[in-house]
């Protein structure tokens, strides 16, 4: 019973209403208060298609007069930004992804991975460079992950 509510409550038109858990939680207890916070939690870690990570911590605020790093770009292809990223659900056996956007242009190439190696990331850099017509590049932006 508990499951179908939360159902028709997340993919209800409201759906995007629901920020966390706890939001869906009250939402779920004023039709049934026999429902728990943790029902709502098995619930959304169970359901693929679900956004809510209950893991993570949520986003830390930067403060408004904080000074960030900032990047002077000169052209198209000089500065690059690469990083990886998990799916959490993968694509068929493709789970990891690496990601190189352009500084200026903001022109974006996706490599997906079974694997994350240094020869995949090879793989993927040459992959960037040929798409982008070899170009003179300047400066590459990492997060001095171990795969870079």
């Amino acid at each position: 019973m508990s499951d179908a509510i939360l159902k028709r409550l997340y993919f209800g038109t409201d759906a995007g209403s629901f920020s966390s858990a706890t939001a869906l939680y009250k939402a779920a207890n004023k039709v049934d208060p026999s429902i728990t916070l943790s029902q709502v939690q098995l619930f959304l870690k169970s359901n693929p298609s679900s956004v809510y990570n209950l893991k993570e911590p949520g986003r830390k605020l930067i403060p408004k007069d904080t000074v960030l790093n900032h990047v002077e770009v000169s052209d198209i292809n000089a500065t690059w930004f690469i990083d990886t990223a998990y799916l959490k659900h993968s694509l068929g056996n493709m789970k990891y992804l690496i990601c190189q956007i352009d500084a200026m242009s903001k022109y974006a190439h996706v490599a997906c991975f079974r694997q994350l190696n240094a020869a995949n990331a090879l793989k993927a850099f040459k992959s960037f460079l040929q798409d982008a017509g070899n170009p003179k590049l300047i400066s590459l932006v990492t997060d001095d992950g171990k795969l870079f």
